[in-house]
C-alpha cells in the first residue's frame, strides 16, 4: 500500500490555495482517487479532467477500478488528453464504455494535468523527464498487447521525483476550465502534440 508521503495531508478546501509535493506519479493517482472519494459527487455534478496521457486502467487492481467506476458514475465526467496514441485511444475506449466523455488529441487548455470539481481546481506538474519516457513508450507501442505495463510502472510511475500539486478554490477559474474541457470533448479538434523523446 502506498504511503501518504504528503504527510497525510488532505485538502480541507477551506483555504484558497494549498500546495503538496508527491514522491512519485503513483502517489499522485492515489491522492486524486482519495480526493474523488471524499468529494461525494452527485449525479448533477460535473467532473472535468485534462491529462498528459490516459493511463487508467493500466496500473490499478480491479477492486480500485470498481471503486473508481462507482465514484465517477455518480457524476458526469469529461476528460481530454493532448496525446492520440494507440494506448491513449484504448484507455479512452475503456472509459467510454462506462459512459464517460473522453477525447484524445485535444490541445491542452492549461499546463500540467488538471482536475476540476465544483469550485476546486487541482493542477499537477510532472517532471518533463517522466513525461518524455511515457511519450516514447506510448509512441513506439503499436498495439496494447505489446505494452509492457509492468516495466512502465517500475521505470516511471514509482520512480522517485518531486511532483508539485496546487489545489485552488476559485469558482471563476473552475467554471472557465470546465467549459473549455467540455467543449473540447465535443469538437473534432485536430492537434498533434510534439513528442520529444
Amino acid at each position: 500500500m502506498t504511503k501518504e508521503r504528503y504527510s497525510g495531508r488532505s485538502p480541507t478546501l477551506n483555504q484558497q490555495t494549498q500546495y503538496l509535493t508527491f514522491q512519485n506519479m503513483f502517489e499522485v493517482d492515489k491522492f486524486l482517487i482519495s480526493f474523488a472519494k471524499k468529494a461525494k459527487t452527485k449525479q448533477s455534478e460535473i467532473l472535468c479532467l485534462q491529462w498528459n496521457h490516459f493511463w487508467i486502467p493500466l496500473f490499478f487492481p480491479r477492486e480500485e477500478y470498481a471503486n473508481m467506476k462507482k465514484i465517477l458514475g455518480m457524476c458526469q465526467t469529461y476528460a481530454t488528453t493532448g496525446s492520440n496514441t494507440i494506448i491513449d485511444q484504448w484507455c479512452a475506449a475503456f472509459w467510454k464504455e462506462k459512459g464517460f466523455h473522453k477525447k484524445t488529441g485535444v490541445k491542452p487548455i492549461s499546463p500540467g494535468d488538471v482536475v476540476v470539481l465544483r469550485d476546486t481546481v487541482i493542477q499537477v506538474f510532472y517532471p518533463s523527464r517522466l513525461i518524455a519516457v511515457i511519450d516514447k513508450t506510448y509512441q513506439k507501442t503499436k498495439s496494447i498487447s505489446k505494452l509492457d505495463a509492468n516495466t512502465l510502472f517500475d521505470n516511471v510511475f514509482i520512480q522517485k521525483a518531486n511532483i508539485p500539486c496546487a489545489i485552488m478554490r476559485n469558482p471563476i477559474l473552475a467554471q472557465q476550465l470546465r467549459n473549455e474541457i467540455i467543449m473540447a470533448t465535443k469538437h473534432n479538434n485536430k492537434f498533434k502534440r510534439d513528442h520529444k523523446a
